[in-house]
């Protein structure tokens, strides 16, 4: 092959690879810009996408941490109000002992917490709240209004009743309690303030076991209280229980002091009319002999002189054991040292040598079972009794019997005297000047037991106590 030839053909072949490899350049270069293109694209439509979704999120997020932190705020303004109405409730509580005020100012205080949530409301204007205070004072099963607000006169010391509706559940359960729907209740419909309320809260004033009364706040709204009220609530008539015990206290005292200056006098009166009935009678007739023996010496009638002397001496002698039995019925050492048996045994012994009617004692089967305070109790029944025989029955013999019965002591103290009618005495009681009876019935119900005076006209008396072993 010529040198020209092969020459056309190297310059053919050449020419015919130069546009086989300019076309495998130019294809990889197209396909990675179309690929980059993609890949940019998807990016740029997953940016915005994800710019989107962030911003959605944004959006749903800041109003419910907004509603989160006004929640919180919420609950820190009732919180401080809360603290603030417990903060003055204790400084209310530290100048104070009347528990009728202190009732009076936490109704007060209390008011706005339990009745209008927010000044700004819309039937701020139209809602009504009634705050009340109700205690036990003189029976287990009604409750005065002691104290309220925005309650009607008529309502100012109405009696409650306590053993149904609400007031009855929250003593019961002793708890504080929600109701919406008070015009079913009987019991609140009593009470005018309440009759255009609709939901209530009621919380007990109670320490311990012991229920002292309820505080009860109603309003017009509808379903208005919440488990904050009850806390709240709750928290307050846990403060106000406090001068409500000592109230009690200080009451219970003055009852105690009051039955002890009772007693006292009592006990004074009654030592005056045995001194004067006993002693003094023995006295005044010795004194009369001595002037009469007096005037018998004097004329010489030594004889009967000496007969005086001897019956002055009897009345010395008698008048001596009137004062030793006095002495000994006021403070009987035997009872405190040997017990009630021998205790009654002496006292018999010592009247049967003093008094002209009989005084028999009976003991069967009681030997100490019962405490040395209630001994002493039992001891003064019988005194108090023997003395009703002794100074009104005219009675010649008079029983006292101790008598065990299954899982009870029986004191009787019978006599056959006079009698009279249980009835009529007992109903013009409190026109009498003795109180001979009342201490019958309040000395027996102190210890634990029962009185009962059995008596008819012409057929004497007997008085029974009947006493738990």
């Amino acid at each position: 092959m010529s040198f020209t030839t092969l020459t056309m053909l190297h310059y053919n072949r050449q020419f015919l690879l130069i546009p086989y490899v300019y076309s495998i350049q130019q294809t990889p270069s197209s396909s990675t810009v179309i690929i980059i293109a993609l890949i940019v694209f998807i990016l740029l439509i997953a940016g915005i996408g994800l710019v989107f979704y962030l911003t959605q999120a944004s959006k749903t997020k800041e109003p419910t941490n907004q509603l989160k932190l006004e929640e919180e705020l919420k609950k820190l303004r009732i919180a401080k109000k809360q603290g603030d109405l417990i903060a003055k409730m204790a400084g209310i509580l530290s100048t104070t002992l009347d528990y009728r005020e202190v009732l009076d100012k936490m109704i007060e205080l209390g008011l706005p917490a339990m009745g209008i949530s927010s000044a700004k409301s819309e039937d701020a204007e139209e809602q009504k709240t009634v705050g009340l205070a109700l205690l036990f004072e003189r029976s287990e099963t009604e409750l005065p209004i002691v104290a309220g607000r925005n309650m009607a006169r008529s309502d100012e010391g109405r009696m409650v009743s306590a053993e149904v509706g609400l007031i009855h559940e929250t003593v019961q359960n002793a708890e504080s309690t929600i109701s919406n729907n008070i015009k079913e209740d009987k019991t609140l419909n009593s009470i005018v303030s309440l009759r255009r309320c609709n939901s209530a809260l009621c919380a007990p004033l109670r320490v311990g076991f012991d229920t002292y009364g309820v505080v009860l706040f109603a309003t017009t709204k509808a379903n208005f209280y919440t488990e904050n009220h009850k806390k709240l609530l709750s928290t307050l008539c846990s403060q106000v229980v406090i001068p409500l015990e000592n109230a009690q206290l200080v009451e219970e005292l003055r009852r105690e002091q009051q039955k002890i200056l009772a007693k006292e006098e009592e006990a004074r009166r009654k030592l005056a009319r045995d001194l004067h009935d006993g002693p003094t009678q023995s006295v005044a007739a010795i004194a009369m002999r001595l002037n009469f023996i007096k005037m018998l010496i004097k004329n010489k009638e030594f004889d009967k002189a000496f007969d005086e002397i001897i019956k002055v001496e009897e009345i010395g002698q008698r008048a001596v054991k009137e004062i030793r039995t006095m002495l000994f019925t006021m403070r009987p050492v035997v009872l405190e040292t040997k017990g009630l048996a021998p205790a009654l045994e002496g006292y018999a012994e010592r009247l049967n040598a003093v008094e002209s009617f009989k005084i028999l004692f009976v003991n069967k089967g009681y030997n100490g079972q019962l405490k040395t305070e209630t001994e002493g109790v039992l001891f003064a029944i019988v005194e108090e009794a023997v003395g009703n025989a002794k100074k009104h029955a005219k009675s010649t013999e008079v029983k006292i019997l101790l008598e065990v019965q299954q899982k009870n002591l029986l004191l009787e103290i019978k006599d056959n005297g006079m009698g009279f009618d249980v009835a009529k005495t007992r109903a013009s009681y409190d026109q009498r000047s003795s109180l001979g009876m009342i201490n019958l019935f309040e000395r027996s119900e102190a210890i634990g037991g029962h009185c009962e005076i059995d008596s008819a006209v012409g057929k004497g008396t007997a008085v029974k106590i009947n006493v738990p072993l």
